[in-house]
């Protein structure tokens, strides 16, 4: 399991080779914005075979952590804002303090922009259950969690969707 930074400090810097972010704490979440000004390679989407590249220079990168939940949210976009491709995280827990963190619990989601939904990292996830890093627990609940992401957040435009754009206009002003 991996501690995930909101600000993407712990992104390795031979990559990602220089960036800012900007973070706004919400009632119930903590929401950050990272602008990505220059990588050393582009970063593929790697469920598909589209071509389509996920960050690149200027491109843009928001994070939803919400409180008492088992998920965080990437949302991918290019140099204008438009969405490229949205990230679903299942945590282990999601730490909303003075520098905002998630704990990775391997199993993952994709949507890119046309609506094609991809589970990722399965394998990884028993891998975990079976190396005995996770308990059944644990590994049930990143089941469950992505089981209710498809079902309840995907579908929700409204979220999915207005909420990135708007919050994504009032933060790159900051």
């Amino acid at each position: 399991m991996k501690k995930k930074f909101m600000d993407g400090s712990e992104i390795d810097k031979s990559w990602l080779l220089e960036h800012r972010s900007v973070l706004k704490r919400l009632d119930r979440a903590c929401l950050s914005l990272v602008h990505v000004d220059k990588v050393s390679f582009d970063l593929p989407v790697d469920y598909d075979d589209s071509g389509k590249c996920l960050i690149t220079d200027g491109y843009k990168c928001m994070m939803y952590l919400p409180v008492d939940e088992y998920w965080c949210l990437s949302v991918f976009m290019d140099e204008v804002g438009s969405i490229i491709e949205w990230y679903f995280d299942m945590t282990k827990e999601n730490v909303v303090n003075k520098r905002p963190y998630f704990i990775d619990s391997y199993l993952d989601i994709a949507v890119s922009a046309d609506g094609y939904v991809a589970v990722l990292d399965q394998d990884e996830l028993e891998e975990a259950y079976i190396n005995q890093v996770i308990t059944k627990e644990e590994r049930d609940r990143a089941y469950e969690t992505c089981h209710m992401i498809q079902e309840k957040i995907i579908p929700d435009k409204v979220f999915m969707h207005d909420f990135f754009h708007e919050e994504f206009h009032k933060m790159i002003k900051k």
